[in-house]
């Protein structure tokens, strides 16, 4: 499983206060980023990412992950009729 952090540049944020962050654009980092958005962006024209907290605390926003299909044990095991439970 690839573990890998895909960050998305040229925005940051800070918490300004316990209910409210504040979110700053670099324009110049952004702009590639943007494209980027665009070219994978959903049938609605949404680009959805995470905004997440490290563990010492500062802010940082990163590409949202995947969901995995889920199997289920018909799928595994198509040549069964009935489940044995």
């Amino acid at each position: 499983m690839d573990k890998e952090i895909k960050f998305i540049s040229g925005i940051y944020a800070t918490e300004y206060r316990d209910w409210c962050h504040r979110i700053a654009i670099n324009v110049k980092q952004f702009e590639e980023q943007f494209k980027f958005f665009k070219e994978n962006a959903n049938e609605n024209g949404f680009y959805e990412f995470e905004m997440l907290k490290s563990k010492k605390g500062k802010l940082y926003f990163k590409q949202k992950d995947l969901l995995k299909e889920e199997v289920t044990s018909k799928d595994h095991s198509p040549d069964r009729d009935s489940l044995p439970f």
